[in-house]
């Protein structure tokens, strides 16, 4: 193989620069590698991701595999206004979502009321708490006085397309306990775009930018603000997995 393929040639000279262009790069996303080959890898310090350069040598992909995962709780404590879970936050660098790419996340958490409840939702947005919203469950029906009931989150996100115009289809569902308290079934409410809950499906595909830096995030929020009412993101991971 040439000397400027993935691997060393017996008239190579061993320097920074070829073993930044065989080996993993380390370095933050300032600071990208140059000259740059097909299949050449580089973890971000700054982001605490790997990418590999495409077939093409033409653009950074995140490596599948890549794992962002819950290492800490945080809690949406009787608030109307909407909150992100801190924890499930995860900052996807510019240009760095390819078509194809396969997004999921799963998570777990808590979920107590008081003797007065207020009404749950959960969303998923592209941009903080301010972006563009690729899933909501829409206010589900509470019941008082629950303790510690659990709430599950399965999310499923394919990118269809990219660019300042990208497209993503998103899909998921929030396995919640709004019945008697502390008492199963529990019940599934599908996410999607419009908010309505329920059974419905997103039936297309939600823009997005994929060109420029965005955090995806899990939030909640509930219908007024009552002291006692809580939900508690324990544990989940976001992962790229193709």
């Amino acid at each position: 193989m040439g000397s400027g393929g993935t691997q060393f040639d017996d008239q190579d000279v061993l320097s920074v620069a070829r073993l930044n262009q065989k080996t993993l790069y380390i370095g933050p996303s300032t600071s990208a590698p140059s000259p740059t080959y097909a299949g050449m890898q580089w973890y971000q310090t700054d982001f605490n991701l790997q990418f590999v350069r495409d077939a093409a040598n033409a653009v950074w992909e995140i490596m599948p595999g890549t794992v962002k995962a819950v290492t800490a709780t945080s809690a949406v404590n009787a608030l109307n206004a909407e909150t992100a879970f801190t924890s499930a936050t995860w900052t996807i660098p510019a240009n760095m979502l390819t078509v194809g790419r396969v997004i999921r996340f799963t998570g777990y958490g808590s979920y107590a009321s008081s003797s007065t409840p207020t009404n749950p939702c959960w969303r998923v947005r592209f941009g903080g708490t301010g972006g563009t919203i690729l899933l909501d469950s829409g206010v589900i029906t509470a019941i008082a006085s629950h303790v510690n009931n659990l709430f599950k989150v399965d999310i499923m996100l394919v990118v269809m397309s990219v660019g300042a115009n990208g497209s993503i289809e998103a899909q998921g569902q929030i396995t919640f306990n709004s019945a008697v308290t502390n008492t199963p079934p529990l019940r599934d409410y599908a996410l999607n775009a419009a908010g309505t809950g329920g059974a419905t499906a997103n039936t297309s595909a939600v823009t997005i930018n994929t060109t420029t830096q965005n955090d995806m995030v899990l939030t909640a929020f509930f219908s007024a603000t009552t002291a006692g009412n809580t939900l508690t993101l324990r544990t989940g991971a976001w992962e790229m997995i193709a």
